[in-house]
């Protein structure tokens, strides 16, 4: 399965962090799916998204971006073909587990892994992108409901019992032998089934329970369930008529099948499934967080992730900024007392020891000189008179061996002439301002620093540097690969410079910012080792980390939510920094517990002073944006512009792909109703349209019926000049463009206030 280079970066979705460790597990666990479709293919097995997966497809065009787990699910019928031809058919490695062949597996479902061990050799992280964890799916089947109510009502009752006897034998207060006893004599009287007190007790339970729930075939059926939640929640039964066809829905970078009725499935299962509601999965993130556990247990660190050392919190031993102004004027001063010297030595007729004199002046002046230039860069204006000022040297040595003392004389002038006119220079041209230097390696992160910057480039105390890094993507073993250098794609008013035309032992800045945190932890990118922060942190008074994202809000007290940001909070970017700034108080209170949790509580004063809860560049620089106004395209001025040239409002419209999967036609309805009421009010009003960049691939497949008409509602508004349409990747400029928004609930909503822009949710049924 083929994946772009661009998919295994972390990830800000929905706003939520994703990691490219996530991304890796993701990948491959579509790399199992993928084998088990192509063993269902060839036998005519069909298979369901089910679950979150299902939910996630619909929703979000692929993972919920805080799940974690690939669900399918197979009519008993398919379940049980599979489960019997997938050991022989799948590759080498896999592993079909189910209660009956796995002890460790109790469920009623079947899982297909890959692998049985962590793996981090090559070929298994070649194949498996990168991922060395044990990764699988879930298959559940779905069960067949008896025709009579009570009937169905006695069986489910029935499964529920067996199932929850069988689970008490792992209790941690198991019940006595007497009660156990009369559990399962009162199973075999249900089911006149005989249990064998020597054997397996808890295997041959799953056995009878298993066998109940699959004791209805389709004959007569009209209904479905998933057992285990049919069982559990009385839920999760389905029309048997959902599951007839299976159509190909769009899932990350591939399509998975779902049932035809996929609305109808995901009501059943969670209601207003459109409503997203994070959290509440049935195990803790990360899945492979157990994993990991035994990582770090068996080589000592996690190769992908940071290992804390508390020596990392003690200062370390920093450079001193080169005071390059001081020391020229210095050097002045030293070299204008000297020439007094020079004329009593030649006079005394001491010209060896004014020779030697001589020497320790043009040594100072080319170490000047060469101070400078490291500095400032070469030919820097008051080197030139350092220069002459070597040139005058050289005329007073050759009097000095030639014993013209008058010629020596007039050297000396000279000397100090041009001593005078480089202290003049250093006086007028070299000047001592803070250095602040801003280093990021992704021009489309640069707004995470933007406002930072100009913040500074406007203070006439500091002189400041954008001068982006390279960076590398890594192969699953830690070697790197390509470079991407992206100096040539800042906006014009941002001048950079290249990194290896700044000295920074030499220019020691008062401040560095950067916006990368993982220095050599991260899976698949790297950025070179010079500007790891622990090494750039020797070469500053003040190493300040921004995030290049923003996340929606976590609460600090919930503790699982908290866990989910560990894998941005505890790198070594944040360990190293001087400061970090993240985007609120709530956010530093989260990074505080999150820390606290890694490097103990006795760390605790270190992190309250260290994260600063300071507000977002990213919304600073979408706010300036909005306030200074944008360069916009020709066809959109014509479109905005009165004819008196002043400016008509701009309604930014938001459609997402959701509204139209929940309402269907309903949906394009209100579109065109919309285009109507913005018709009529056209002389004052523009309409800024802006559908969500996956309709097409997902209305395309989902519903064609409705993408033929939707279709034709977009050309139809290009045509008539109502508006304007953007499919651009710049939301930016769209948000910064508009007066007010309109449209689905959305991400954008968020950006939009707290830019100030009006917000107005759009019903469809109005």
């Amino acid at each position: 399965m083929e994946f772009p280079r661009e998919y295994f970066e972390d990830e800000v979705r929905e706003g939520f962090y994703v990691s490219s460790m996530m991304k890796c597990f993701w990948a491959a666990q579509l790399e199992v799916l993928e084998e088990v479709d192509r063993v269902c293919r060839k036998h005519g097995i069909r298979w369901f998204a089910d679950c979150g997966t299902l939910l996630g497809a619909v929703r979000h065009g692929g993972y919920i971006p805080w799940d974690d787990d690939l669900d399918i699910c197979m009519l008993r019928d398919d379940y049980m073909k599979f489960a019997e031809i997938a050991p022989k058919e799948l590759p080498e490695g896999y592993i079909v587990a189910t209660f009956d062949g796995e002890r460790e597996f109790w469920n009623l479902l079947m899982r297909v892994v890959r692998g049985d061990r962590i793996d981090f050799t090559p070929e298994v992280l070649r194949k498996y992108h990168g991922c060395p964890y044990v990764v699988g799916i879930d298959i559940f089947p779905i069960d067949y409901v008896c025709p009579d109510p009570v009937k169905e009502e006695e069986r489910r009752k029935l499964v529920g019992a067996i199932f929850s006897t069988g689970n008490l034998l792992d209790c941690e207060v198991p019940p006595s032998k007497k009660e156990m006893e009369e559990l399962i004599r009162e199973i075999e009287r249900l089911t006149g089934k005989r249990v064998d007190r020597k054997g397996d007790i808890k295997l041959q339970l799953y056995r009878i329970a298993d066998s109940y729930a699959s004791m209805y075939g389709p004959e007569g059926c009209s209904e479905v369930v998933l057992m285990p939640y049919w069982v559990m929640y009385e839920n999760h039964k389905y029309k048997l008529d959902w599951f007839k066809t299976a159509i190909d829905i769009p899932f990350e970078t591939t399509t998975l099948k779902a049932p035809a009725m996929y609305d109808a499935v995901l009501r059943v299962e969670y209601g207003d499934y459109m409503r997203i509601v994070k959290g509440g999965g049935t195990h803790d993130y990360p899945a492979y967080g157990l994993q990991e556990d035994i990582v770090l247990k068996e080589l000592g660190k996690i190769p992908y992730k940071y290992s804390y050392n508390k020596d990392d919190l003690k200062e370390v031993e920093r450079g001193m900024a080169n005071r390059e102004r001081e020391q020229a004027l210095d050097f002045a001063t030293v070299m204008k007392s000297v020439s007094g010297k020079l004329e009593l030595l030649i006079s005394a007729g001491e010209g060896q020891t004014a020779v030697d004199l001589l020497t320790q002046c043009q040594e100072g002046a080319i170490n000047t000189g060469g101070a400078i230039e490291r500095v400032k860069g070469e030919g820097f204006i008051c080197v030139k008179y350092l220069e002459e000022f070597c040139e005058a040297i050289y005329l007073v040595n050759e009097a000095v061996f030639a014993g013209d003392r008058e010629t020596a004389s007039a050297g000396i002038k000279l000397m100090l002439e041009k001593i005078t006119e480089f202290e003049e220079s250093v006086k007028k041209d070299l000047h001592n301002k803070k250095e602040a230097v801003f280093l990021p390696y992704k021009a489309s992160m640069w707004d995470s620093l933007e406002s930072v910057w100009l913040k500074y480039r406007d203070d006439p105390e500091w002189d400041t540097y954008v001068i982006p890094i390279p960076y590398y993507d890594k192969n699953p073993d830690g070697t790197v690969r390509e470079e991407h250098y992206e100096a040539d794609q800042y906006p014009e008013d941002v001048p950079v410079i290249h990194y290896e035309q700044y000295n920074f032992e030499a220019r020691h800045p008062e401040e560095i910012y950067i916006h990368n945190p993982y220095d050599e932890c991260n899976y698949v990118t790297t950025v070179h080792p010079f500007f790891y922060s622990k090494n750039l942190k020797k070469f500053t008074d003040k190493l300040i980390y921004i995030p290049y994202f923003v996340l929606d809000e976590i609460d600090p007290d919930d503790f699982r939510a908290v866990k989910t940001m560990e894998h941005f909070v505890t790198v070594p970017g944040v360990i190293h920094a001087d400061e970090v700034r993240v985007q609120s108080e709530a956010m530093k209170k989260a990074y505080v517990e999150n820390l606290c949790e890694f490097a103990g509580e006795d760390t605790r004063e270190i992190w309250e002073k260290k994260i600063i809860g300071s507000g977002s560049p990213k919304f600073d620089s979408l706010m300036r944006r909005k306030a200074q106004g944008v360069e916009l395209p020709e066809e959109w001025e014509k479109l905005i512009l009165k004819p008196d040239g002043s400016r008509k409002k701009v309604v930014l419209y938001n459609t997402s792909v959701s509204a139209l999967l929940e309402h269907n036609a309903a949906m394009t309805e209100k579109i065109k109703r919309v285009f109507e009421v913005f018709k009529e009010n056209r002389e004052e009003v523009t309409l800024l349209w802006r559908p969500h960049p996956l309709i097409k691939a997902t209305i395309s497949s989902m519903r064609p019926e409705l993408w033929n008409d939707y279709e034709k509602l977009v050309e139809e508004y290009k045509k008539s000049g109502l508006g304007i349409y953007d499919d651009s990747p710049d939301l930016d400029r769209a948000i910064a463009a508009s007066d007010a928004y309109y449209g689905d609930p959305s991400s954008v909503v968020t950006l939009c206030r707290r830019c100030g822009i009006p917000v107005m949710i759009q019903n469809p049924d109005c």
